[in-house]
């Protein structure tokens, strides 16, 4: 008899259980569909937004962001050295925002916009979040990543690098240098000599390759101040940022403060050597001025830097160049 009430208390449960979980989808599928605005901002290699959205449609089952809703949520995720701060701000009409930080390691972005899709499909339609499986909430497959291959020399096949560049200024390039040949002949009836670099394009922006560890690299882009860089030396994977400066303000303060300075200030001061001319002082003092203006302003005016995840400057570990090098890509400040 305990046993017969004991099966039917069972069944009783299993059918109340089922009746339970009927009701909530149900009452989830009648519920009206929540709207909100999404504003999106991800760190270097995080998701981009159509993946972010695709997170939360996930989990309610449908896209809830739409242009103009009442409902403003912005996401952030910024980089602080090896760590990622996923920032979520919930703006309401009347009512004060809503704040919530999550901090994750720099290499774990996947899961960390996972969590931050979690917290905002809650936030905008919690009924449909609660109803919505366990299998919804897993994110997309991740696709495979298009690694471009750059042939080495034989022997060097294991000092290789996947590196993953991402740039801030468009059209930027991954350049390697091959190397240098020398050459002579005549030009016009005059003997002349010629010195060509050799470049090999790797890859534009944001991209992945596979490169030799060991090697001469550029990055460079049409208006953007071209930077040398260097890989560090055993690294199996190599995620770098490139921060970009235009190159104009470097090539005015090069030949307009430089260049015409350092001519004026040597033409003043051969005419005041050789004879009275009244342009001869003022001629020099402004070449001087010139001069001082232009070294100046390329020590301060910004260049273009490569760093790694977490912040270390590339083109600092490199061998120490002169501050303006003429390459087959133009001047490399």
């Amino acid at each position: 008899m305990n046993a017969s009430l004991a099966l039917k208390s069972r069944i009783f449960l299993g059918i109340a259980a089922c009746a339970a979980a009927t009701a909530s989808s149900r009452s989830a599928s009648a519920a009206p569909r929540e709207t909100a605005t999404l504003h999106y901002a991800p760190a270097p290699n995080c998701p981009d937004e159509d993946g972010f959205r695709h997170r939360v449609a996930a989990r309610l089952g449908y896209d809830p962001f739409v242009a103009s809703a009442a409902r403003v949520i912005d996401v952030k995720i910024t980089t602080s050295g090896k760590r990622l701060t996923a920032t979520t701000v919930l703006h309401l009409p009347g009512k004060s925002d809503s704040v919530r930080k999550l901090d994750e390691a720099a290499d774990h972005c996947d899961a960390l916009t996972d969590t931050v899709a979690a917290s905002v499909a809650t936030v905008v339609d919690p009924v449909r979040a609660g109803a919505a499986p366990a299998a919804a909430a897993d994110p997309p497959a991740k696709e495979k990543e298009e690694v471009v291959k750059v042939s080495t020399e034989p022997g060097a096949a294991g000092a290789m690098t996947r590196l993953h560049l991402d740039s801030d200024w468009a059209g930027s390039e991954i350049q390697r240098k091959l190397g240098t040949s020398y050459g002579s002949g005549t030009v016009n009836g005059k003997y002349a000599t010629v010195t060509v670099l050799h470049f090999e394009r790797v890859c534009r922006a944001p991209c992945v390759a596979d490169v030799p560890t060991e090697g001469e690299y550029y990055v460079d882009a049409p208006g953007m101040a071209a930077r040398k860089f260097a890989i560090p030396p055993n690294a199996k994977r190599l995620d770098a940022h490139v921060k970009s400066a235009p190159a104009w303000p470097l090539a005015l303060a090069l030949y307009g403060g430089v260049g015409v300075g350092a001519t004026l200030a040597i033409t003043g001061g051969v005419l005041l050597a050789v004879s009275d001319s009244s342009a001869a002082v003022p001629m020099t003092v402004v070449g001087v001025l010139l001069l001082a203006g232009g070294i100046t302003a390329l020590v301060l005016l910004p260049k273009t830097h490569v760093e790694s995840a977490d912040g270390a400057r590339l083109d600092a570990s490199a061998k120490p160049q002169k501050s303006v090098q003429l390459t087959a890509q133009g001047l490399v400040f």
